[in-house]
């Protein structure tokens, strides 16, 4: 079984971080894992479902700061799982994280997040059935704030999402 979000997680990550942490030389410093999940299905025509999961993120030998980690893992949030910034019950929870010291310089961090993943059934032309994981659609633009791309924190750039890139 494969699910897309983690992967998207993964990728997303990957182009944030600095290549100074070596995640894009070094893949398996990033590590993503589903640790319990649970399926929601109502007696409902389609039988459509959903998953929910969650997942375990460990950046291992990690040499920067929090920020660079969690300002595009919020970025990615907010295009992809809108609910857990959206919902005051899920947002309470948070993103659940730990950080385990290895030296003066380097630490191994840990974090969990929730996700949910929606499957339908589409008609095939034969009569049958696929079963499709569907994407969120992107958040509606309120108008109150940009999408983040850039983030500085103390006049350096700490996270760049160039998996959305900014148009005009």
């Amino acid at each position: 079984m494969s699910f897309w979000k983690p992967d998207s997680l993964k990728e997303a990550l990957t182009k944030a971080l600095d290549p100074a942490h070596h995640i894009t030389d070094n893949p398996d410093r990033l590590q993503i894992e589903v640790i319990e999940g649970s399926v929601h299905a109502l007696a409902t025509p389609g039988l459509g479902f959903r998953y929910q999961y969650e997942i375990a993120v460990g950046v291992l030998d990690y040499t920067g700061t929090l920020d660079e980690i969690m300002i595009p893992l919020l970025i990615w949030l907010q295009r992809w799982e809108k609910s857990q910034l959206l919902d005051h019950s899920k947002a309470a929870r948070g993103v659940k994280f730990e950080r385990q010291l290895l030296d003066a310089e380097a630490a191994n961090i840990l974090f969990t997040v929730q996700l949910t993943e929606a499957v339908a059934f589409e008609l095939r032309e034969d009569g049958g059935f696929d079963a499709v994981h569907r994407k969120d659609p992107p958040m509606a633009d309120t108008g109150r704030a940009a999408l983040l791309h850039r983030i500085y924190a103390n006049g350096e750039l700490v996270a760049e999402c160039g998996v959305h890139p900014v148009t005009g």
